[in-house]
């Protein structure tokens, strides 16, 4: 059997056989082919040795596992304390005497959390900053016993250090019992109910104490779903 040979053509100019491009384009790609393999070769052998040398370095500094296993909690420990943020929600009711309105964190729903402090009847800020604070009371009655108007009245307090009184926040008032027109006056004599709500956004002092005042307590209906008050920061 013959051996294979590649073609040649004579170089006219030396005299010389050389050989035809396809065999030159041939020698050329197992050349591209050989760099290819010794460059994947290397990086690879570059991977294993930073792998090595990074778990030769956690083994002799523990912080450094430390460090990855903090940044795997980081997002849960952000979680957490994104809860304490200062936040109230109170319940009320009236005294026996019906003189005022008895705010509680710990009835239903009532919390106090992020250092906020239930204290004398007023919600205490624990640090300056931005908070939105809410009221909301409802009044009720079965009839008008006089025909003319009767107004409801709900104001949110605030004694701060800046000015030692305290001053109204919010304040809000509505009707009841009348519809009044240049003709004549219209009285209600059907059960009735009047919501007052309100909520803003305060920036308020570390200190600064909020209460409520709520006018008159004998139409007030003190129900846990309905008559509450808090804040939360911003």
């Amino acid at each position: 059997m013959e051996p294979v040979t590649e073609p040649t053509v004579t170089d006219a100019e030396h005299g010389r056989p050389r050989l035809q491009p396809r065999a030159q384009d041939r020698c050329w790609q197992l050349i591209s082919l050989m760099c290819i393999l010794a460059l994947g070769t290397a990086t690879t052998l570059l991977v294993l040795a930073h792998r090595h040398n990074k778990k030769e370095s956690s083994a002799k500094d523990p912080r450094a596992s430390a460090h990855s296993e903090a940044s795997y909690l980081l997002p849960r420990t952000h979680e957490r304390s994104s809860l304490e943020k200062p936040a109230a929600h109170l319940q009320g009711r009236t005294d026996k005497n019906e003189r005022m309105v008895q705010w509680s964190d710990s009835t239903s729903h009532a919390f106090t959390r992020g250092h906020v402090q239930l204290q004398n009847n007023s919600l205490v800020i624990p640090s300056t900053g931005m908070y939105f604070v809410y009221a909301q009371v409802v009044f009720s009655g079965n009839s008008c016993p006089e025909a003319r108007a009767r107004y409801f009245s709900h104001k949110i307090m605030r004694f701060s250090k800046s000015y030692p009184e305290d001053l109204p926040l919010m304040a809000a008032q509505k009707t009841i019992c009348v519809e009044a027109t240049p003709t004549h006056v219209r009285t209600t004599t059907t059960t009735w109910f009047r919501t007052i709500y309100q909520g803003a956004v305060f920036r308020l002092d570390e200190g600064d104490r909020l209460s409520t005042q709520m006018d008159p307590l004998s139409n007030l209906d003190v129900h846990h779903d309905t008559t509450f008050f808090g804040l939360f920061a911003v």
